[in-house]
């Protein structure tokens, strides 16, 4: 499991400041992406299982193939999840 620290930014008088943890994980079939605040509330927590032809098991290659063109998009989408957005995509 990877885990990345992350500084919710505060962005008006009524939001307070945490801090945030981004977690991955990845298994023979499954990958695993989540957000989580140092309260322990879980903000996001979304998973994706990759589901083999029937009679074959899991073949490293593609397994790693469907969990890096699934990775990307699920971390945009956790932190989307979660409230979290770009501070240099907000307009002034």
């Amino acid at each position: 499991m990877y885990c990345l620290i992350l500084k919710l930014v505060k962005k008006s008088e009524n939001m307070t400041k945490r801090l945030l943890a981004l977690g991955m994980e990845g298994s023979a079939n499954k990958l695993g992406i989540g957000v989580v605040a140092s309260d322990g509330e879980i903000l996001s927590n979304l998973r994706d299982t990759y589901i083999t032809p029937p009679g074959t098991g899991f073949l490293p290659r593609e397994t790693a193939q469907h969990h890096s063109e699934l990775v990307h998009e699920m971390v945009k989408k956790a932190l989307s999840d979660a409230g979290i957005t770009d501070p240099k995509s907000s307009t002034k």
